[in-house]
């Protein structure tokens, strides 16, 4: 079965990896078996399982079975890492053949999370994301949210909640990495040697989470230009929540500046102290490279 990027809308899935299963195949299988039938006969939007702006509870079985989907991901690129590593000592490695790999899998995520009503897909992708204890899988949970960063009358609920949790999230991992100032607002100037270890060290175990929300912005920046070009129209205003704090240029020029400062002094041949693995952070600041330009041209709400 070919791999699918989770991008096609339902009526293009006709095929699926278990069009056709035998009793052999295990309970794995079967469980998957069921989930495909069940999204089936389940129409997009049609399920609510709380009340909006309701943050969901761990015990629902909708959070329990995205909870097994994500660790099945994590079973499959394992397989994945094996197979590389044993074909570099030619031997092979059995991967289970009746089972999604992790590619369909997320494909199974997309859709169960299109069932049901789109603020509720903001609050399930919130509690996935915190939840989560695989920082290189946020990036792909994160991901989910793709469709609501844009405007749209059918979800206008579910593009304000996105865009305050986006914005929340990065407050949070700047609270996380960096003091506060005696007002009680984070102190983007503060880049004394004392403190710089400890603030890179935690902003790299969020590398990935802060690139995927950067992402998210310059895909509904570029989208939202691309719009005016068709119509001819002049590039104006991007309607962001007026609430968002963090996601604006100038902060983030702060944080571009200060990360720029820090790498510049620990790639210097004198250099002789640098955190392990900082060039995690070039990946960062590249983004930031790209993003803050976008967000210039653009004037926002």
């Amino acid at each position: 079965h070919p791999a699918n990027n989770g991008d096609d809308d339902d009526e293009d899935e006709e095929e699926t990896p278990f069009s056709s299963l035998s009793s052999n195949d295990g309970m794995q299988a079967m469980g998957f078996a069921l989930l495909h039938n069940l999204l089936e006969i389940t129409p997009s939007g049609s399920l609510s399982a709380w009340k909006p702006f309701q943050k969901p509870q761990m015990d629902l079985p909708v959070i329990q079975t995205f909870q097994l989907l994500t660790n099945h991901i994590l079973r499959m690129n394992a397989y994945v890492v094996q197979q590389q590593q044993q074909r570099e000592t030619g031997r092979q490695v059995s991967t289970p053949s009746n089972l999604p790999n992790a590619t369909q899998c997320f494909l199974y995520m997309k859709r169960l999370l299109s069932r049901y009503q789109p603020i509720n897909q903001v609050s399930m992708v919130q509690h996935l994301v915190e939840t989560c204890p695989h920082q290189g899988l946020k990036p792909k949970l994160m991901d989910l949210l793709r469709d609501f960063v844009h405007w749209d009358k059918d979800f206008s609920r579910a593009h304000e909640a996105t865009w305050v949790y986006m914005d929340q999230a990065w407050g949070d991992i700047l609270q996380i990495c960096f003091e506060k100032d005696a007002a009680g607002k984070i102190n983007l100037n503060n880049n004394s040697d004392e403190n710089k270890e400890t603030t890179w060290g935690r902003m790299m175990n969020h590398v990935e989470m802060c690139v995927s929300i950067l992402s998210l912005v310059r895909i509904w920046i570029m989208v939202h230009q691309q719009q005016q070009r068709q119509h001819g129209e002049a590039l104006g205003s991007c309607q962001v929540p007026s609430v968002i704090q963090h996601l604006r240029p100038e902060p983030l020029k702060r944080l571009q500046a200060l990360l720029q400062a820090n790498l510049q002094q620990w790639t210097s041949p004198t250099s002789t102290s640098r955190p392990e693995e900082c060039f995690r952070l070039n990946l960062l600041e590249n983004t930031l490279a790209d993003t803050i330009p976008l967000l210039e041209e653009s004037t926002m709400a």
